[in-house]
């Protein structure tokens, strides 16, 4: 990461990395190629930057991981079998069009493992977009889906989406 010392925009680097690291001003150019080589992805900048990290790394990187298979913008009212455990609330909110940004899945028996959300910094700070991420929080918890949030000013999201695939690959 860089961050910026003082009024006279001094860059001073991180000794943390992160994948969003590519949003940030003073990675123009190689955010701009970024653009034009997945243009054709859809969804935030910052979830192409982690559905490439998934796809093109982390499910490529160790053979366990050969196992899994990756949807995106996937509806949770397709997840749900029994809407009787959820309020009146959450139950508009999945049949709202409500999406995952990622679901993880077994290739062999398509069972769901875990679900992936990004979560825009500026996006995710606001009190409907929070109530929103608490319903989700919620549903997926009640049907037992592991939920991985990644916030776009975290750090380590290749690490933390491996030690969580390599938790949930344990406990299977």
């Amino acid at each position: 990461m860089c961050y910026t010392a003082s009024s006279e925009d001094v860059v001073i680097k991180g000794k943390i990395c992160s994948v969003f690291d590519l949003l940030y001003k003073e990675y123009n150019k190689e955010f701009d190629e970024f653009i034009k080589s997945n243009m054709n992805e859809k969804g935030s900048v910052a979830e192409v930057i982690i559905y490439k990290l998934l796809k093109n790394d982390i499910l490529l990187s160790e053979s366990k991981f050969s196992v899994i298979e990756i949807s995106r913008e996937y509806r949770l009212r397709d997840l749900i079998i029994d809407y009787s455990l959820f309020s009146e609330e959450e139950k508009a909110f999945i049949n709202n069009n409500s999406r995952l940004d990622f679901l993880l899945y077994s290739k062999i028996d398509k069972t769901p493992i875990l679900a992936i959300e990004v979560d825009g910094v500026s996006f995710h700070n606001n009190k409907l977009q929070k109530r929103r991420d608490g319903y989700k929080d919620n549903i997926l918890e009640t049907i037992g889906l592991p939920l991985l949030r990644l916030s776009t000013d975290g750090s380590k999201e290749r690490s933390k989406i491996i030690d969580c695939l390599t938790t949930i690959l344990l406990n299977t």
